[in-house]
């Protein structure tokens, strides 16, 4: 059975080591003299200290070109380490026989949720050696022995290095921290330590299918699960909107870290693996603790010339405050943008104690103007994003007003960033995706009772909505390779005041066929969920 999915309708001191099994990697001293130099003005104000930086580009001839700073300096990886267990898992579930999915129940957890409880499964499984409360010292090396399957896997490929990864996160699935063999294990070969470079060139063997090419679709789906602005993607604070990221997080104690591939609105791809102590969990809450990454990924991308060719961005830097009621009383920033289309808007301030719980930024759009409301005491000193909204070519604006906040409250402001989302389309297959911002003919509206909701849809876009009573349809066409029987499901956000019969018409083979979804509170309030209309040929 095929899938076509359509985001709101959808049809289902070390040596420097270089180079894998599969690819030739190069260090490029131009490279590594450009990441250098973002690296230290981004630290000269940055509210931390380490940052060990890899960075690998494509060339024309297949091999890669690496910059990297402290490349192969260890440190702590936390949930980072799960890529590793990814790619050992794919190995496991060949080498005995399975489909790549066989670990699903615990492989998609570890990597989708980072949850700690699955990585534990998924570590017992593929080692064969889950925890001995009090083991012998010929137990203890048996299970030693058995532990490191993951470390073997990595070295046969020349990924391993001088890197150490055999242990659990916790808290685990056995217990809440390292007890038993797993303590006796880690007293023996130390916690599990990753650097750049290796990690680079793991997710660049993952990424191009150099790994189990068999299960490169079901890898990268996993990898792909994680959308801009979450605490999932640290380096995803600094792409721009339109990117592809495939990644693996991992954040705990200071330490935040990120491994990537990401590829550009405008095609163009980099291999980045990012370790720092950037993760401010003590200050901040999530997504913002772990949005400390988003200047330099977002410098370094400028500071390479990877950006020529995206869409356009605008950003408005006159910095102000809105003052107290009267004729100083609100700050505009003009964007003027270059052409029509959706962007993605933010702003950016110092946050501070005095400043406003919920300051109130009007946003001036095609459409008319929204207004979003977002605490100004947290999330500071990084760009902090209001929503998607359609600009009419040398229009929009982003208002601050003092007269609609609380008495008193101080609302700073220091620039307002807008980046145009590209024109998009779907990918034709057999398992296809058709989002509301993808253009004609694939999704088309009519009617004139649409509007767009800043809140967070489909692979973290806008989604659109239409009020009852409205002569208003949206239709969205998947380019569709093959004939056959597909799964057509819709993507939602369900809440009380949604419809109690929304109907959809799929045109299938023989005819349309009328379908009625409750979109209402029961599919519990607020939540984003997929919901099949059923098989069609």
């Amino acid at each position: 059975m095929r899938a076509a999915l359509l985001g709101l309708l959808a049809i289902s001191a070390m040596p420097s080591f270089a180079g894998t099994a599969a690819f030739t990697v190069t260090d490029d001293p131009d490279l590594t003299a450009a990441v250098a130099e973002v690296r230290e003005q981004f630290l000269a104000t940055a509210p931390f200290e380490r940052l060990n930086v890899c960075l690998l580009l494509p060339n024309a001839d297949g091999t890669w070109r690496r910059g990297q700073v402290n490349g192969d300096e260890l440190s702590y990886p936390a949930s980072s380490v799960k890529l590793a267990y990814l790619a050992a898992a794919l190995a496991w579930c060949r080498e005995n026989g399975h489909s790549y999915d066989f670990l699903d129940e615990a492989v998609r957890p570890m990597i989708v949720e980072s949850d700690n409880p699955a990585t534990g499964r998924v570590v017992d499984a593929i080692t064969g050696a889950p925890n001995i409360a009090d083991p012998t010292s010929e137990e203890q090396a048996a299970f030693e022995q058995a532990r490191l399957y993951t470390e073997r896997f990595l070295d046969s490929r020349g990924l391993l290095g001088h890197q150490r990864i055999s242990a659990k996160t916790y808290p685990s699935n056995t217990s809440d921290g390292p007890e038993g063999a797993e303590q006796l294990m880690l007293s023996h070969h130390g916690r599990n330590a990753m650097c750049p470079n290796l990690a680079a060139e793991l997710m660049l063997e993952l990424a191009h299918a150099a790994i189990e090419p068999e299960g490169n679709a079901y890898a990268l789906e996993l990898l792909s699960s994680h959308a801009r602005w979450t605490n999932h993607t640290p380096i995803g604070f600094g792409v721009p909107p339109g990117s592809i990221i495939r990644n693996k997080g991992g954040w705990a104690y200071s330490d935040l870290n990120d491994i990537a591939q990401v590829i550009l609105p405008n095609g163009r791809e980099f291999i980045l693996a990012v370790f720092s102590d950037g993760y401010q969990q003590e200050t901040q809450p999530a997504p913002w603790a772990n949005a400390t990454l988003g200047d330099f990924v977002d410098a370094l991308i400028d500071r390479v010339g990877l950006r020529e060719g995206c869409p356009p961005r605008v950003i408005s830097a006159m910095a102000g405050f809105a003052g107290p009621p009267g004729d100083s009383d609100r700050t505009r920033h003009l964007l003027s943008v270059p052409e029509a289309g959706r962007y993605e808007v933010c702003v950016r301030y110092q946050e501070s104690p005095e400043a406003a719980a919920a300051a109130p930024f009007t946003v001036e759009h095609a459409e008319g103007e929204t207004v979003v409301r977002i605490s100004q005491r947290q999330a500071g000193n990084r760009w902090v994003r209001l929503g998607d909204f359609e600009f009419e070519a040398g229009g929009g604006a982003v208002m601050l007003r003092q007269d609609v906040s609380s008495e008193g409250e101080v609302l700073p402001v220091d620039a307002v960033m807008a980046t145009r989302w590209p024109d998009r389309a779907p990918t034709a297959g057999t398992d296809v995706t058709v989002d509301n911002d993808h253009v004609p003919p694939h999704y088309v509206e009519a009617g004139t009772g649409w509007g767009t909701s800043p809140t967070q849809g489909h692979d973290n876009h806008t989604y659109r909505y239409a009020h009852t009573g409205t002569p208003s349809t949206a239709t969205w066409t998947a380019p569709l390779t093959e004939a056959g029987e597909y799964v057509v499901s819709t993507h939602f956000r369900a809440g009380g005041n949604r419809a109690a019969r929304a109907v959809f018409i799929v045109e299938a083979a023989d005819g349309p066929h009328e379908v009625a979804i409750d979109q209402r509170s029961e599919l519990e309030g607020g939540e984003m969920v997929w919901r099949a209309l059923g098989e069609f040929a």
